[in-house]
């Protein structure tokens, strides 16, 4: 018996050692996981007072022919988005249809005058499933934005995305396995995603033991580019992931990006089911940001929109006194709402 003891806890010290630290989930991926993850569907969402009648939102998917695999996403991207377009009017920032109208207008132009329409953009890289859900996303991202004032972040916050982003920004590359597990989809379009959370868990102990997980059905071996170190858009488009999936939760492909090599990682949720990775070797990218460059200007603007954004989205969530059936949505307030981290 003291053998087995031993034997045991030398495994989980092993464990402990190999994989990264567990990871909180965020308000918002504990708020879409209510409508995501199978089981009955929430009857209404409180916010500020206003009813939100989930039967409603589905029965809108379902009369915009939105397939099956897609219907508890649309449903939980449509209901965050009307929860914060609650928050918006109480807080009188709102855009008007006018304001919208013309705001959407001078930015689609310039990207509409090239192949690379927004909608080209939007659907193709950044995995919207159509132009008005980024439309959508969009008016409530800059209502926000137009609020906080974001439209020229001062140099000095530039330069700490530009130190945050360092590793995107420079071209750094990652080399990973990855092990995806399939969460069972329902015919409502909610996935299993607690089986395919135990399942990964048992993948993970397999791999801390030195040994690859077993194959089986639904789960997926990933070795984007034959093994080769790849950049981080290009693990995203391997994963499925785009902009539009990191409004529900954060993108599995950035936690591999930010695991340290040799760790062991997961279990983390994809869009589809639940990861485990090995990261081998992360090399590093080459040059500088060079922040009085007006197109990093640009894009850094943009990356400060978006952390601030969903930072923004997490503290709304926390913070409004939102109830589902009756009862307090339940999460911990995040640290820095609002702020660049």
């Amino acid at each position: 018996m003291r053998h087995l003891v031993l034997a045991s806890l030398t495994f989980l010290t092993t464990l402990a050692s190999q994989a990264a630290p567990p990871r909180q989930a965020s308000p918002r991926e504990q708020f879409t996981a209510l409508l995501l993850d199978a089981g009955p569907w929430p009857e209404r969402v409180e916010v500020r007072g206003k009813i939100l009648v989930v039967a409603d939102f589905v029965a809108a998917a379902r009369e915009q022919n939105v397939a099956a695999e897609d219907l508890a996403r649309t449903v939980a991207d449509n209901l965050l988005l009307a929860v914060l377009t609650e928050e918006l009017q109480h807080q009188k920032t709102w855009l008007s249809d006018a304001d919208y109208e013309a705001a959407y207008a001078a930015y689609a132009k310039p990207y509409d005058e090239t192949p690379f329409k927004v909608k080209v953009i939007a659907t193709r890289f950044n995995a919207y499933p159509d132009l008005p859900s980024f439309q959508r996303r969009w008016r409530v991202m800059q209502s926000f934005v137009r609020a906080q004032k974001l439209e020229q972040p001062p140099l000095a916050e530039l330069e700490l995305e530009a130190k945050l982003s360092l590793d995107f920004l420079t071209g750094a590359l990652v080399q990973a396995e990855v092990w995806v597990h399939e969460a069972q989809l329902a015919a409502d379009g909610r996935r299993d995603f607690a089986a395919a959370e135990g399942a990964a868990r048992q993948s993970l102990q397999q791999l801390a033991a030195g040994k690859e997980p077993e194959e089986r059905e639904g789960v997926q071996c990933l070795r984007p580019d034959n093994g080769r170190p790849i950049p981080r858009n290009q693990l995203r488009t391997a994963l499925g992931e785009g902009e539009y999936h990191s409004l529900h939760h954060d993108l599995a492909a950035d936690a591999v990006f930010a695991a340290e090599p040799g760790k062991l990682l997961g279990p983390v949720r994809t869009k589809t089911g639940v990861l485990v990775a090995r990261v081998l070797r992360r090399p590093a990218g080459e040059g500088r940001v060079d922040v009085d460059d007006p197109r990093k200007q640009d894009l850094l603007r943009q990356m400060v929109e978006q952390r601030r954004f969903l930072a923004w989205v997490d503290q709304v969530l926390v913070s409004t006194g939102i109830r589902i059936d009756g009862r307090p949505f339940a999460s911990p307030a995040p640290a820095n709402a609002g702020k660049a981290k």
